[in-house]
């Protein structure tokens, strides 16, 4: 049996198994390696300047930067939904080129492309509940799940869960966090 020691949000943590004398550090990016592995997923991890420079790519479309905070908390003109199954709606983002995951720069600096949204979500599932930030190579969208279990969108994304959530007769929603 495992001791679990939290930190945060739940994102990251330790688990301790005494009877093994073996500690495991829990981290999104190797749960959702993990997941990718275990539905045989082809992932590509970019390249440090690449990830580099998505990350200010996103930071100076979408976020508000002399602000403390993780990104979705951040995002200047956004939309969301607090709603513990919409992470299931993110399967149906009608993009079509090679979709970009990544996590809280503190969590870590890396970026990972897979050939779809579909199998992004898909290797997400296989996982623990993390924060997760999606968009693809141009920077167009940010999607967000988090957490607190809820959808935030930016840029063409933000169109997209307004008619979204009509379409699912979900009125409660939040606007420019």
């Amino acid at each position: 049996m495992g001791i679990i020691f939290a930190s945060g949000l739940m994102e990251s943590y330790f688990v301790l198994f005494p009877e093994k004398e073996k500690i495991i550090m829990w981290n999104p990016e190797s749960e959702l390696l993990e997941g990718a592995k275990n539905l045989g997923i082809k992932i590509r991890q970019l390249d440090v300047a690449k990830s580099t420079s998505i990350r200010e790519l996103i930071e100076k479309k979408f976020a508000m930067t002399k602000v403390s905070g993780r990104l979705f908390e951040r995002l200047i003109v956004s939309t969301g939904i607090v709603n513990e199954q919409a992470w299931q709606w993110l399967r149906d983002y009608p993009e079509s080129s090679p979709v970009l995951a990544f996590f809280e720069k503190r969590k870590s600096k890396n970026i990972f492309e897979f050939e779809s949204i579909k199998e992004l979500i898909d290797a997400y599932y296989e996982g623990g509940l993390y924060t997760i930030y999606l968009t693809n190579h141009r920077c167009d969208f940010l999607l967000s799940y988090t957490v607190e279990q809820s959808i935030v969108a930016a840029g063409t994304a933000k169109r997209w869960l307004e008619i979204r959530m009509k379409q699912e007769g979900v009125g409660h929603c939040f606007d420019d966090l």
